[in-house]
């Protein structure tokens, strides 16, 4: 009798009190929904085109999918995409100690990275950092250069495996890492190939986000840590990411 007085209830939906004698029905402004049957009163507007199940509701993963108008469901989870460049088979002192290469990170389709000025990668002394495949030019603060701009312009100039790592998280901890780099970005500190270089920004980035422990220097071993990581929401939570070589 109270909880009739309130008809904000369901996943804070209106509760329509004329159907509510069948089964307290949540009105989502398009459509009826049955927390009881936990699918929708009604076809989906659009058809087969939302998916052979009509009446089904997020894909019956409603507590990793959101549809606020019943209209389409929105995917609470966001891609994040380790990119990893391995050392090639140059004889040189960095490969040999398994420190060349590349580390970067997708969130979604953008993509972040970090690096020196050019020709003081190797420099003890370190230098002022700044974005290196994320560059559209001497200083991009705003990430404009997305992951397949990376794909696209950046793989084919290295003779080195590339790989890549990728697994759904959610969106707030992508949103906190994407913060993450942009501050980065914008305050790059000192670039140190002992200290904050571009596998142990990545890391670093994973940690401050919540999304990982992984704690790495080398881009070979940030790779083997990453291949254990698995999705952590969405329709594939629990299975392991998807790990891709891309380049040889």
């Amino acid at each position: 009798p109270y909880a009739q007085q309130q008809p904000w209830r369901f996943s804070s939906k209106y509760v329509d009190s004329e159907v509510e004698t069948r089964g307290c029905l949540s009105y989502y402004g398009y459509r009826h929904y049955s927390p009881e049957l936990g699918r929708w009163l009604s076809r989906d507007p659009i058809g087969e085109r939302g998916g052979v199940n009509l009446y089904g509701m997020v894909g019956n993963d409603a507590v990793n999918r959101r549809d606020y108008l019943g209209l389409t469901d929105k995917d609470c989870c966001c891609t994040v995409t380790i990119v990893v460049e391995l050392p090639g088979d140059d004889p040189g002192k960095l490969n040999q100690k398994g420190m060349s290469g590349h580390s970067g990170q997708g969130i979604d389709d953008d993509f972040y990275d970090y690096g020196p000025q050019p020709g003081q990668g190797a420099s003890m002394g370190g230098s002022t950092g700044r974005p290196w495949w994320d560059q559209m030019g001497p200083n991009n603060t705003d990430g404009d250069r997305d992951l397949d701009d990376v794909r696209d312009d950046e793989y084919p100039k290295h003779n080195q495996p590339i790989w890549e790592i990728s697994f759904e998280v959610p969106k707030e901890k992508c949103d906190a890492l994407r913060k993450y780099w942009v501050d980065l970005y914008k305050d790059p500190g000192n670039y140190r190939f002992y200290g904050t270089q571009c596998t142990t920004a990545v890391c670093r980035g994973l940690r401050e986000s919540d999304i990982s422990k992984i704690r790495a220097m080398k881009p070979s071993t940030l790779l083997e840590k990453a291949k254990r990581e698995k999705h952590q929401c969405g329709p594939k939570k629990g299975q392991a990411a998807e790990v891709r070589q891309v380049q040889r």
